[in-house]
């Protein structure tokens, strides 16, 4: 009797097996009796069962008591059940092989077999490939391609407008290892329409889906989706080219938008009044005529980590546009995106946004190069970059108007350009952005790099910032004018261009006194943003300290053959060998080379000495005279500090200074060795070009 309640409650799993190829019982008990048909394992399997599906193509209005061609016809997930495709089949030598790569598993809609390579002939395709309606957590559709649906009725025929790909009404599977491509929505989710669902896709890819108004590829109405790893490509559609929320709370992690397109708003994603987040996501060559890469309209959204590189817009925010709507972005890489108005990003109408620890590299447009703020919108920024960036009219870097202000807290400002005016940050008359802790330098416009190219227009309230050229015309506490001293700001790329400060820079040290840090905060490298009680300005905290260093050789001749120049340090005594990171060059100040090994080893007296090598190479280009020059040599530790040592070189040609000191002893002492002298006195004025002193050079040199 134990025994027998013991068993009640007991669930048997059992796999089926489906190979469209089978030739046996087909009854799903082995691969050599696998159904045919995968709507007759659907029908046949129960909670828990597993559905072990062939390669092959599958398609919804086939199996027992489905008419052919019924349009309505669909693959029904049900709740609990499993269904795994990409496995060889009974032909092969092992047909639980599994390779979704090798072994395609497609589900198909193309119900007569005539579609089109674009999206011909769909007027006889499944409205919905796939519906996941209804389903439980415990649902997995994993290693298949989803392609031919057809849910382009216009709208509003629900449900019959929407995910061609996959209909989901409440239903909260769990996805991974799919493809949704060549799928079609009139109203939404050419790929997806999720109503109300909680979906899980890991690994899934999208591409060439379509929707006439929402969600090329994906549409969430009121949906909670978690989406890890998926790409989405080349999708289209009016809004959202990529993906369109409506109300919803979808995460994205490590998530990749490339080349999708709207004819509106959003290429890669379009937000309305909903909160999306981002971690570590890219999007790239994404396009529409407003925000290329991304549209948030109401609601917020928070993006980590997240890369926006050489999207477009034709209007407004090459990577992203703001309307009605909040955001928060940490370590954010805005590069290379392009608009008329706000090349990087346009916030309008009371968008408001913390940036933290965001960079802005070589974005384009009209307007604002990397930021256009107008109707009341008021971002604030805290230790960003914003670098590289153009405008062919106003406001290289960011561009203020329409009653909006911007914060930048610990912000470097540098290398901008604006074609007409302010390289910098361009602000209409009477509004009050604030600028603390921040340097402003390199900026140009049509006038230069005065302090009009860097900060122009309105009542801006600077304090304890840098700004090039600066007088006290804009008024403020604690600011200066001198060259911040950046560690390498000319580098041909402007990807690696270093804008740390070098270790006697008069930005160090030097901004608010009365700045608390929050608890944790941090510089752009995470370094902690307050060290020696007091602040720097802009987006790094300096943490040096000095070592002993000294250079073999100290006088360099560029023609020799040796190979490197090495400089020695001693490390203060608390330091191990492992506190050097030997992956970070070092580098020279302000010749900007860099080292090709860190040895780091413990000398005799027990501290950390470290041989840095620079190939001698490298300095031949270096145009410096034959007087000692003082150079810095700068590293880093795995502590988070860096090191820094200072000693002199002598860079010099010895042939050049052996023809000025044989031919000004020859002009000094008349002619006494050529042949070809009569024996009378020479001097200066018998050398009347470089041609006779190369030549007279020639033989002192040759006789000597």
């Amino acid at each position: 009797m134990i025994l027998l309640i013991a068993m009640v409650g007991l669930v048997f799993s059992s796999q089926i097996r489906v190979d469209a190829t089978a030739t046996g019982a087909n009854n799903g008990s082995s691969w050599a009796d696998a159904y045919n048909y995968l709507q007759d394992a659907l029908a046949a399997a129960t909670e828990s069962d597993e559905i072990q599906v062939a390669e092959g193509t599958y398609k919804p209005d086939q199996g027992v008591g489905i008419t052919l061609g019924e349009r309505m016809a669909t693959f029904q997930l049900k709740s609990g059940v499993v269904i795994r495709g990409g496995y060889a089949g009974f032909s092969e030598t092992d047909p639980n092989a599994r390779d979704i790569d090798a072994y395609k598993t497609i589900l198909s809609g193309d119900l007569n077999s005539d579609d089109g390579t674009n999206f011909e002939n769909y007027g006889d395709n499944s409205y919905h490939v796939m519906n996941g309606s209804g389903t439980d957590a415990a649902t997995v559709f994993d290693g298949f391609i989803v392609t031919g649906g057809n849910a382009g009725e216009p709208y509003p025929k629900y449900p019959n407008d929407r995910g061609g790909g996959m209909f989901n009404y409440n239903g909260h599977a769990t996805l991974a290892n799919c493809i949704f491509s060549y799928n079609i929505a009139g109203y939404g989710g050419g790929g997806i329409w999720n109503y109300k669902g909680k979906l899980s896709l890991s690994n899934c890819r999208f591409y060439n889906n379509v929707s006439e108004n929402r969600g090329g590829a994906i549409h969430n109405y009121e949906g909670t989706p978690n989406l890890v790893t998926c790409i989405f490509y080349r999708n289209s559609a009016y809004r959202g080219g990529g993906v369109h929320n409506d109300y919803s709370s979808p995460i994205f992690t490590e998530c990749t938008f490339n080349e999708n397109s709207t004819s509106e708003r959003g290429g890669g994603i379009y937000s309305y009044n909903s909160h999306p987040i981002f971690t570590n996501c890219i999007f790239t060559f994404n396009s529409g005529t407003r925000g290329g890469g991304m549209v948030n309209d109401g609601g917020d959204s928070t993006l980590r980590k997240c890369t926006f590189s050489k999207n477009s817009a034709t209007n407004y925010g090459g990577a992203m546009f703001h309307i009605r709507s909040e955001a928060t972005l940490i370590n954010c890489m805005f590069h290379r995106n392009s608009a008329d108005d706000g090349g990087a990003m346009y916030n309008t109408k009371t968008s408001s946004h913390i940036l933290i620890k965001c960079r802005f590299i070589e974005n384009s447009s009209s307007n604002g190069g990397a930021i256009y703020n107008t109707y009341y919108s008021r971002p604030t920024l805290i230790s960003c970059i914003i670098s590289g960036n153009s405008a062919q009219d106003k406001g290289g870097a960011i561009f203020n108007m329409g009653l909006s202000n911007s914060t930048l807290i610990n912000c470097t400002i540098v290398e901008n350009r604006a074609d007409n005016s302010v390289g910098g940050m361009l602000n209409d008359e009477g509004y009050k952005p604030s600028v603390t802790n921040s340097i402003f330098w390199g900026n140009i416009d049509s006038s230069g790099t005065g302090e009009s190219a860097q900060i122009f227009g309105g009542t801006p309230a600077i304090n304890y910032s840098c700004v090039q050229g600066w007088t006290s015309v804009l008024g403020g506490t604690g600011n200066i004018g001198d060259d911040p001293l950046f560690l390498e700001p000319d580098n041909e790329d402007p990807n690696n261009r270093d804008f740390h400060l070098v270790p006697h820079s008069l930005c160090i040290d030097t901004g608010d006194p009365n700045y608390e840090a929050e608890p944790n905060e941090t510089d752009l490298d995470r370094n902690p943003r307050v060290i020696n009680n007091r602040i720097d300005m802009g987006a790094y905290e300096s943490n040096y300290i000095e070592v002993a260093l000294k250079f073999t050789p100290q006088t360099l001749n560029p023609k020799s053959r040796g190979k490197w120049i090495k400089a020695h340090i001693v490390l203060p005594e608390g330091f191990e060998v492992e506190n050097v990171d030997v992956n970070c060059p070092a580098k020279i100040w302000p010749l900007g080379i860099e080292s090709e090994y860190i040895n780091p080893f413990i000398d005799e007296d027990g501290l950390v000495e470290i041989e840095i090598g620079f190939e001698r190479a490298a300095f031949c280009g270096v145009e410096i005279d034959n007087s000692p020059v003082e150079i810095i040599v700068i590293g880093t530790l795995t502590t988070g500090q860096d090191f820094y040592g200072i000693d002199t070189i002598r860079i010099i040609d010895k042939s050049l200074e052996r023809i000025a000191f044989l031919s000004s002893r020859w002009l000094n002492s008349g002619c006494r060795k050529p042949d070809w002298c009569d024996g009378s006195d020479l001097n200066q004025d018998s050398i009347v070009n470089l041609v006779d002193f190369a030549f007279f050079a020639k033989y002192w040199l040759l006789e000597e």
